[in-house]
């Protein structure tokens, strides 16, 4: 029982992790555009 809980809270913290670094990833790339947008006008 013990042993499953570790293996839930490891998944959940990775995917926690994998939320976090898609999302950290899409803010960077929306203000890369952004920024490029910036430069052609």
């Amino acid at each position: 029982m013990s042993k499953n809980i570790n293996l839930i809270l490891k998944y959940t913290i990775q995917y926690q992790i994998f939320i976090t670094g898609i999302f950290s990833f899409f803010n960077s790339g929306q203000t890369y555009i952004l920024a490029g947008q910036n430069e052609l006008y």
